[in-house]
């Protein structure tokens, strides 16, 4: 600041003063040695000063001794006790434990691996996950009847990504399939109450492609059922993919989902292969693109960019 002098001490002055102050006690006590000793030497007349001579020598020698050595014994204590403590505690495990997550970590990366969640709800943000889909891009959707898809909001997007150019597989159970009293089991609910749910469903579904979506843009969505076991979900786009695990003694969104990379070589690419494999042995959906449907749906605004 203004009117002030700042002064810097020259690096020889600075290791002088802490030389200093680290051996103050030897000084002093080399002081009182050389006092004594001049004291001895050369006052020749006075018995007092000689004795206080005697005294001054005998303290400075003893101090520079006890000072000196007891120095050194401390250093050696601390450092041996230092050793000890790191060798007796659980510090070289510790690191040896984060070596190894470390690894493991960047193993895992390299698979692409991002997140493992407990469940999907209400962690996992599927709709930020469509929307940050690039135009002109495939999305894959496969579960048993996807219901979270049904609602307004997500339906705007996937119209909106349509329009963007992007394609987009929707692949649900079939409802008639023999497989559903086997997810009833699993789940432990009733036939007939999982049925209807698939079936209802599946029509949303087909009534969202049918009244919603312009005659232009249905054939870049399809919508399939597969009549083989449920065993995951999959949310994909051409950056993420989200895979959830039908488990047994409840839905699909009580138990842990993946989020993985877009990547090839990663696990994304086998989960890719099992919903291609499941979508080619999948039979079309029946949806009605009559005219009545159609001219609705073109009456319809188009979503904004």
């Amino acid at each position: 600041m203004d009117g002030e002098v700042m002064t810097v001490q020259p690096p020889v002055l600075s290791q002088l003063k802490s030389l200093l102050l680290r051996y103050r006690f030897i000084l002093m006590a080399l002081v009182m040695a050389m006092l004594g000793f001049l004291l001895i030497a050369f006052v020749k007349n006075g018995e007092i000063w000689r004795d206080f001579g005697i005294a001054l020598l005998t303290a400075g020698t003893l101090g520079i001794g006890v000072e000196f050595y007891t120095r050194k014994e401390f250093e050696t204590l601390i450092a041996e006790r230092i050793l000890e403590a790191i060798e007796g505690s659980s510090v070289p495990s510790k690191l040896d434990d984060l070596n190894h997550l470390l690894s493991l970590g960047n193993e895992m990366t390299s698979l692409g691996l991002r997140k493992i969640y407990k469940s999907n709800a209400p962690a996992i943000d599927f709709y930020g996950l469509l929307e940050a889909a690039d135009e002109a891009t495939e999305i894959r959707l496969l579960g048993v009847c996807m219901m979270s898809f049904t609602n307004g909001p997500m339906q705007s997007l996937l119209h909106m990504k349509l329009a963007q150019g992007c394609t987009i597989k929707f692949l649900t159970m079939d409802s008639d399939s023999e497989f559903v009293k086997l997810r009833a089991v699993e789940e432990e609910r009733g036939l007939e109450d999982i049925r209807t749910e698939i079936q209802a469903t599946n029509s949303l579904h087909r009534n969202f492609i049918n009244l919603r979506i312009p005659r232009e843009l249905r054939p870049n969505i399809k919508l399939r059922h597969y009549d083989l076991p449920a065993t995951y979900l999959i949310v994909s786009t051409n950056k993420t993919m989200i895979v959830g695990f039908y488990l047994r003694k409840g839905r699909g969104e009580q138990f842990p989902h993946l989020e993985l990379e877009a990547k090839g070589g990663g696990i994304y690419a086998s989960f890719l292969e099992h919903f291609d494999s499941l979508w080619e042995a999948a039979k079309q959906s029946p949806v009605d693109q009559n005219q009545e449907a159609a001219s609705v749906a073109d009456s319809l605004p188009h979503p904004r960019d």
